[in-house]
């Protein structure tokens, strides 16, 4: 939904961190938003992959203690 709501706004060039996780509901990525829009769209991604992955399981065992 936010990648959609970006490409109305004319933001066609997406640079994330995080790699996809297979858990995500719906299991949609930006490449498959990509492919779909009628738009070009560019995607770099994974980009300093291992901190970001670092910093969201840190996150969660954050979120974790305070359950």
């Amino acid at each position: 939904m936010c990648a959609s709501a970006c490409i109305k706004a004319k933001i066609f060039d997406f640079y994330f961190g995080a790699p996809h996780e297979d858990s995500m509901d719906p299991n949609i990525s930006i490449f498959d938003i990509a492919k779909k829009s009628k738009n070009k769209i560019n995607v770099q991604g994974n980009i300093l992959a291992r901190e970001c992955i670092n910093q969201i399981k840190k996150g969660r065992k954050e979120v974790a203690k305070k359950i």
